[in-house]
């Protein structure tokens, strides 16, 4: 029987663990500071962080570089006016020793979205588009299948509900991913990804649930490249990076800027190659921390860049706004125009928007107090750094807020919602059943006062408070022990949209951890595909997915797993699938790769987010 424990543990450890600081240690970086424009503040006047705040993040990102062993990295903390404080250790080309430094161009990954974001919103000040036009108005060519029927929506689905905010907002339903030369020497030009795609289905119905979907801001690229009747590119070099003087900026890897790119390296430090990305505008960005800043300013200061507005106050406010509060699903999850919202406790940070991107071995991290005026930007071109750029992103900030800028006696207020709902406690045999999360299924089993599942030899206990929540604990040698990091999670079952969710209070807030779904008995057609299948990989691809497993459970259904030679069969999550027809079967779940579409050809052949791959190996 596949049930979930560690899957559910390390999630419910996530919740924590993204919101959690890092504690400073190690010796002083040799790194200098360098001086800002003109602040208010007399504590920062001479660029460097009070009270020994300063050598105290250079000493946390010296410790996280020596060790991770990274390449190298940078960290820049901001404000209104310019640079506060910053570090850069490391090398960005090891094979020629070339110095990383804030005039190094990096590799930004998923931040790139903030450009395509601000790109639609310069066509919507003209009054060449609306954020409410459907993506069919301007890709007259675009085509999407409907979303499986299991969903209660689907009957109702329409294309023209895919609407440019949608997709903005990750509501839209469109696949996650598009994974043929996703990372190439030979990438595809924007235009032929609705061609590609047309015969996809809709992962989810329009405004049912938050998904993220880099094929969605790909397709926003070329929203803007038919409706400003230029490259994608050139647009935002003419009309974003020229005028925030982003000089480095490029969504192009050009021979000038490939001399000066930082390398790539993976977790053991080996250089890796230089692929490009067909899904440009969703993470081609490459622009030096020096130009990031740029940008973060103009965030700031709500759009306004030194020779002027890059849009409207309103119009760039909105960006900064929650656009989700009607989605019943998303529950605390505040999501702006792009921009995610109040991710971390308001009472450690203030009001923050932030992103992140990975791309190729790169990662950022791109955090901004919007009422507090200081924002952190961190970058690394090692495999192995992106949760060192998170939490050192986040010390940064808690640093200058927590010590420089909270009045006497001023607590910052949270925004999340603490209280629990106001209904009756759910009966434990409710909760039993099949569950969808993000790591995997799992089955909750009601057992006298108490819920159990097991994975992997271990088993997790749920039980219930006075409240009618219930608590995490893990079983072990006849006692049920609760980690510390599980004791703040409070479970609620609950009834939304026709569907049963299972909801964890956090620190942060609530959040949709799980998903009640049934499991649905394959056809003979499709258990005879049981197997495991490998990818073909054009030339001059990146082989980054080593392939396919498709099993049978004990309800005659099927599940799809990621082949991971880190992970043994058995700890690998397993996605159970839907049977659309004897062609395609779509993932029960909700969110980001959890609906993923599987395909097979009339010659056996099995396609995945474009990808195709063989059979090599029967049950």
């Amino acid at each position: 029987m596949h049930r979930l424990l560690f899957a559910l543990v390390f999630l419910l450890q996530l919740l924590l663990v993204q919101g959690c600081g890092h504690q400073a240690a190690g010796a002083q970086s040799s790194s200098q500071a360098v001086s800002p424009a003109h602040d208010a503040r007399p504590e920062f006047q001479s660029g460097q962080l009070p009270d020994g705040l300063g050598r105290r993040l250079n000493a946390a990102v010296e410790d996280e570089f020596k060790r991770l062993h990274l390449a190298s990295i940078c960290l820049v903390l901001f404000d209104r006016q310019g640079i506060v404080h910053e570090v850069s250790l490391g090398q960005a080309n090891r094979e020629d020793d070339v110095a990383a430094t804030l005039d190094t161009p990096y590799r930004w990954g998923s931040n790139s979205k903030l450009f395509v974001m601000l790109a639609l919103l310069q066509l919507v000040d003209e009054g060449k588009v609306s954020l409410d036009d459907p993506l069919l108005r301007h890709v007259p060519n675009f085509s999407l299948q409907p979303p499986s029927p299991h969903h209660p929506e689907s009957a109702t689905w329409r294309l023209t509900d895919i609407t440019l905010r949608s997709m903005l907002t990750h509501h839209s339903g469109i696949p996650s991913e598009y994974f043929s030369a996703f990372l190439s020497q030979h990438p595809f030009a924007l235009a032929e990804f609705p061609a590609r795609i047309a015969q996809m289905h809709a992962q989810s119905p329009v405004w049912v649930a938050h998904s993220y979907s880099n094929l969605a801001y790909t397709l926003l690229g070329l929203v803007v490249q038919n409706v400003a009747q230029r490259p994608f590119s050139e647009y935002v070099r003419e009309r974003l990076f020229a005028p925030l003087r982003m000089q480095s900026a490029s969504f192009e890897i050009t021979a000038p800027l490939a001399t000066r790119l930082a390398r790539s390296y993976d977790a053991q430090g080996l250089l890796l190659p230089r692929y490009r990305l067909s899904m440009t505008p969703a993470g081609g960005l490459n622009a030096s921390t020096r130009d990031m800043v740029q940008f973060g300013r103009v965030v700031l200061n709500h759009g306004q860049a030194e020779g002027g507005p890059l849009v409207t106050r309103a119009l760039f406010d909105a960006a900064l706004t929650r656009q989700n509060a009607r989605v019943a699903l998303d529950f605390d999850l505040k999501q702006g125009l792009t921009w995610f919202i109040d991710r971390r406790p308001v009472t450690r940070v203030g009001h923050t928007v932030e992103h992140g991107g990975t791309i190729a071995g790169h990662h950022s991290s791109f955090i901004l107090s919007l009422d507090r005026g200081y924002g952190v930007l961190a970058v690394t071109n090692s495999e192995q750094g992106s949760v060192a750029v998170q939490q050192l992103s986040l010390l940064a900030l808690e640093l200058v807020l927590n010590r420089s800028t909270r009045r006497p006696g001023e607590t910052l207020a949270a925004t999340h919602t603490d209280a629990y709902p106001s209904t009756k406690p759910t009966a434990l045999e409710q909760w039993a059943g099949h569950y969808t999360t993000p790591l995997g299924p799992a089955e909750l089993l009601a057992r006298g006062d108490r819920l159990e599942t097991e994975a992997f030899g271990q088993q997790l206990r749920l039980k219930p408070t006075s409240d009618g929540s219930l608590q995490v604990f893990l079983h072990k040698w006849a006692f049920d022990l609760q980690p510390s990091d599980l004791a703040p999670l409070r479970l609620r079952l609950l009834r939304v949209e026709e569907r049963d969710v299972v909801v964890a209070y956090t620190p942060r807030g609530r959040e949709r951890i799980a998903l009640r779904y049934r499991p649905h008995p394959a056809s003979e057609t499709w258990l005879l595909r049981a197997g495991t299948y490998v990818p073909l990989y054009e030339d001059g691809e990146l082989p980054f997915l080593p392939g396919l497993r498709l099993s049978v459970d004990e309800q005659n259904a099927m599940q799809a797993q990621v082949v991971d030679p880190t992970l043994s069969q058995a700890h690998a999550p397993r996605h159970p699938l839907y049977i659309v027809n004897d062609e395609v079967a779509v993932g029960q779940g909700l969110g980001r790769n959890q609906a993923t579409e599987l395909r097979f050809d009339q010659a056996g052949r099995l396609n995945v987010m474009g990808l195709w791959f063989k059979r090599v190996a029967q049950p």
